[in-house]
């Protein structure tokens, strides 16, 4: 997620950059919820810390042989008002993040801003390309070629596109699972089961 704080105060060059990836990207909803979430916020904390206040001052009038119930009915009303505003800033957070988390990533300054794929620069390349003298196949096709997965049992057991690993390929599955574990365990993971 980008960093709020960046696109607060630079409104105009974090849409510029977003819009070379998603053109006519406008940030004013982002800008508008990040402001309700901050007043939100803020009203929040004020809301908890008179709770906080109210609540300590009843025992005392209390103590003292007064009257405490209009402190009582203040408190029960700042209540109310808090559970609201917490409710509030929960939807507000929810919908900020949805945008938020929508966001692409800013490209470098570098990055030449077009849209066409014949614009893109190849900036670095390693090694020399190989050309076979036979058609490439996909993993799909050779998985198919070699009878290791079965898409057409998966679908009907999950109603999606899981294949299920048969054979070698249920052996195969399970050998990188475990090298993984034991690759990882190396460097601190803890595996759960």
């Amino acid at each position: 997620m980008l960093d709020i704080k960046w696109i607060r105060d630079n409104p105009k060059a974090a849409e510029e950059a977003l819009q070379s990836r998603i053109p006519g990207l406008e940030l004013t909803e982002l800008l508008s919820l990040d402001r309700q979430r901050r007043d939100a916020i803020t009203l929040s904390e004020s809301l908890r810390a008179e709770q906080n206040k109210v609540g300590k001052e009843i025992p005392q009038r209390k103590k003292a042989g007064e009257s405490a119930d209009e402190l009582i009915a203040r408190l029960s009303q700042i209540k109310k008002e808090s559970q609201e505003a917490q409710d509030r800033l929960k939807e507000i957070e929810a919908r900020f993040e949805e945008i938020a988390l929508g966001l692409p990533n800013v490209p470098h300054e570098s990055v030449l801003r077009s849209l066409n794929k014949e614009d893109n620069q190849v900036v670095k390349t390693f090694g020399e390309k190989p050309s076979f003298d036979f058609p490439f196949r996909n993993h799909l096709e050779v998985a198919d070629h070699l009878g290791i997965l079965d898409f057409e049992r998966g679908a009907k057991i999950t109603g999606a596109g899981f294949p299920i690993y048969v054979g070698d390929g249920a052996r195969l599955e399970r050998a990188l699972l475990n090298f993984l574990l034991d690759r990882n365990e190396g460097r601190g993971f803890v595996p759960l089961g």
